[in-house]
């Protein structure tokens, strides 16, 4: 596992967030908005003139894709083609991984949701790109979005694990970190609670034994008076988690 920053969540300047992201001794960022624009849509020769400074590799980006409702089926499409759009920005920075929201749906359009990530997943495939998908406003649980990547069942198409959401819900983390490994996990968007945590209670150490060895990224809602000390826990906990699977 690869600890990293959303950087717009320590700083809009995203030189400042990625020197901060260093001295914390993080090793990947999360790219959403740079300055006021959201990515793609920004300054890229200074984006990536500052993350070649810093040599830090990008987990993903989230430009904002299938964040309205699947009934709009002109927003799904227009979506869909945006992704052609944006493919050429991830590829030069290296970035295969695209952070895209679940849709909202009522229960009766599940199958419809379902349907527009094959087709965002076909699309993603044929750019060389993945898409992750994240829990939040229309389906918060983890367990729910394990049960959406498997019945979309693509190998494009992945599962972004909000663990701030997942928290809303009540869930054992645990058994949401085990669930969504076993299903098809991209990335791990995590919270302060969930970084402080032993790694028994997180989530961090079922994410090991299932294997898991991709990004787990800080996404802070407030920037905390030790956010060093967020990062170290993270770290510490990851870690511990390699240490005990070994």
């Amino acid at each position: 596992m690869t600890p990293g920053l959303l950087t717009d969540t320590v700083s809009p300047d995203v030189r400042r967030a990625t020197e901060d992201a260093l001295m914390w001794g993080l090793e990947c960022v999360a790219l959403r908005t740079v300055g006021r624009e959201r990515v793609p849509y920004t300054n890229e020769a200074r984006l990536r003139r500052v993350l070649a400074e810093g040599e830090m590799p990008v987990a993903w980006i989230d430009p904002g894709l299938f964040e309205g409702s699947v009934t709009s089926r002109a927003g799904v499409l227009s979506d869909v083609e945006a992704l052609r759009e944006i493919a050429p920005f991830s590829r030069r920075l290296e970035c295969d991984l695209v952070a895209v929201g679940a849709l909202a749906a009522e229960p009766r359009e599940a199958g419809a949701v379902v349907g527009s990530l094959r087709q965002l997943g076909e699309t993603a495939q044929s750019l060389g790109l993945r898409v992750a998908v994240r829990n939040g406003d229309a389906a918060p649980a983890g367990h729910d979005l394990a049960a959406l990547v498997r019945a979309t069942d693509h190998p494009a198409v992945g599962a972004l694990w909000s663990t701030a959401a997942s928290r809303t819900t009540g869930e054992d983390t645990a058994a949401v970190a085990r669930a969504l490994a076993e299903s098809r996990l991209f990335g791990v968007e995590a919270d302060a609670p969930f970084a402080e945590a032993e790694p028994e209670e997180s989530g961090v150490l079922a994410l090991a034994e299932a294997g898991y060895d991709g990004p787990v990224v800080l996404a802070f809602e407030r920037l905390p008076e030790s956010a060093l000390g967020v990062s170290t826990s993270l770290i510490r906990g990851i870690r511990q988690s390699r240490r005990a699977v070994r």
